[in-house]
């Protein structure tokens, strides 16, 4: 839907409401250029692999062996 500058200062808050119940974006155009875009707000849902990426920090070499020595009995 387009829409120009003008029309849409008057029904802005019309428009809004119109953007809670349908997905189309509205294009704002100030004579026949746009300028702007409104798109309805939609919550991103978060990854379920990777979320906790970037958490975590690594303070020594995980690869090499410990120089403690343990001492099991079996």
């Amino acid at each position: 839907m387009q829409i120009a500058i003008n029309q849409f200062q008057h029904q802005c808050l019309q428009i809004f409401s119109t953007l809670q119940t349908s997905s189309e974006e509205i294009v704002i155009t100030d004579n026949g250029k746009p300028i702007a875009k409104i798109v309805p707000f939609a919550a991103q849902k978060s990854p379920l692999f990777g979320r906790m990426s970037g958490t975590a920090t690594i303070l020594s070499d995980i690869e090499q062996p410990l120089a403690e020595t343990w001492n099991v009995e079996q």
